[in-house]
């Protein structure tokens, strides 16, 4: 089987294959008593897996998608929010690829982010903390782990 030619596509779409085929992985691999064509199957999905991950390690390298000042500016101080993370990243590897979380930042982050803001200080990865709902376990992530977000302004 060949890999699929992913350069073409929407990043979105890429990481959207890259949990399908995630899941058809494991869904084989849960079988137990594998056929010879299941365990083709595998490779190949390790193969694409592993493809998609390369590539989005380069998209990671191209820009920077999110910092703090970005999510205080669209979504407001105390965000509600859908994120999702690039495949290979710490934050995907610790979290999945998609976590509900309510944002929280300091009283002095949010002075040194208006500062930057006013400043326009250049964009860079921030470590965020967070609490996870609905289990209101907290955590944190780095900013340049974001693929997308989606929430609501408070």
């Amino acid at each position: 089987m060949q890999i699929i030619d992913i350069n073409s596509m929407d990043q979105g779409a890429v990481y959207m294959m890259y949990e399908m085929f995630k899941s058809i992985k494991q869904n084989l691999e849960s079988n137990g008593n594998l056929t010879e064509v299941e365990e083709q199957n595998i490779i190949h999905l390790e193969a694409q897996l592993t493809h998609i991950e390369k590539w989005a390690d380069e998209k990671l390298n191209e820009k920077l998608h999110w910092t703090k000042e970005d999510i205080l500016t669209n979504y407001g101080h105390k965000p509600t929010l859908i994120i999702n993370f690039h495949p290979s990243t710490e934050s995907y590897k610790k979290y999945g690829n998609e976590i509900v979380a309510n944002v929280k930042f300091t009283d002095e982050e949010l002075l040194e982010m208006f500062t930057n803001i006013q400043n326009k200080a250049e964009r860079k990865s921030n470590v965020v903390n967070f609490t996870l709902i609905p289990t209101n376990i907290d955590g944190t992530f780095e900013t340049k782990d974001i693929f997308e977000l989606a929430g609501r302004k408070i």
